[in-house]
């Protein structure tokens, strides 16, 4: 049986747990997250089926599929420290700034480590739908606008955290708005018109507008 070890407290454990115990994987994880499965019923089912270890350390060497879901400022650190064998699965946003995360994307690639970026809507059935529409009636489309409204969690919550943060990598376009890039980078190639960012202070952005052409 594979093994993946999961690094992270929040999607972490509520996301990846869930689909690697699904999937038949061996989940190691870290020992201090235990007090968080008394908090979520959806987890706390779990408990018996999971391999807690007092150390990160310890789950990197000992996974063969490895998540790191932490925080953007904590994820560089970890990434320094990969064995390139391993299948790596990185939750984004993967950094706080695009640069930063270029040149892990680069180090990733240089040492040839096998990773995915977790772009969750490309494995959505409406994507797939939009995909073939999309690819069906490009020559016809002459506009086309996607329209995605909720209330986040934090800010339902009223919680100041790295989420809402532009500087630590939050901010509604690094945080949920790299969904979207990754959704129209898989139906076609663009250029970007323009973005306007709105914010409730400097680093608090709530929302975003962006315009694209593709190439034709």
């Amino acid at each position: 049986m594979k093994s993946i070890g999961i690094i992270g407290g929040g999607f972490g454990l509520y996301g990846y747990l869930p689909a690697a115990i699904s999937c038949g994987l061996k989940v190691i994880t870290c020992l201090k997250y235990l007090k968080l499965f008394d908090q979520r019923d959806d987890i706390d089912q779990f408990i018996d089926q999971i391999e807690f270890k007092n150390k990160e350390e310890t789950i990197i060497k000992e996974a063969d599929i490895l998540v790191i879901a932490r925080r953007p400022e904590d994820q560089d650190k970890l990434l320094n420290n990969i064995d390139p064998g391993k299948l790596l699965i990185i939750e984004k946003p993967i950094a706080r700034t695009p640069k930063v995360a270029g040149a892990i994307i680069n180090k990733l690639a240089k040492e040839c480590v096998d990773y995915r970026i977790g772009f969750t809507f490309l494995e959505t059935s409406w994507y797939n739908e939009l995909k073939f529409f999309y690819t069906a009636n490009k020559a016809n489309i002459n506009y086309l606008e996607i329209n995605w409204s909720f209330q986040a969690h934090h800010y339902e919550m009223e919680l100041i955290n790295w989420k809402r943060n532009i500087n630590e990598g939050g901010g509604a376009f690094k945080f949920y708005g790299c969904h979207i890039l990754s959704l129209l980078a898989g139906i076609d190639k663009w250029d970007i018109n323009g973005i306007d960012s709105f914010c409730y202070n400097e680093n608090d952005e709530y929302m975003f507008k962006l315009e694209l052409q593709n190439l034709k």
